[in-house]
């Protein structure tokens, strides 16, 4: 999937309860397919402040709007 040369299109990304976790933030923060990404939701994933910090990726700077309600970001994870 992450070789599709459609995700280097993709504007918008919703992945919204699917239990990603902390591990599962690392990875979508890792990849360099989502180059034009603006909003990402992921909403209820429980990733944590150690999830959250992983989206400080150089690879999600595009961003405009990123949903992380209900993902127990703690004080740790606002800063």
């Amino acid at each position: 999937l992450l070789e599709s040369p459609y995700l280097k299109q993709l504007q918008e990304l919703d992945l919204s309860l699917n239990a990603l976790r902390a591990e599962g933030a690392k990875a979508l923060a890792a990849t360099t397919a989502l180059p034009n990404l603006k909003t990402l939701k992921l909403y209820t994933n429980h990733l944590g402040a150690e999830g959250t910090a992983a989206l400080l990726s150089p690879n999600l700077a595009g961003l405009e709007s990123l949903d992380l309600g209900m993902n127990a970001v703690g004080p740790t994870g606002a800063r």
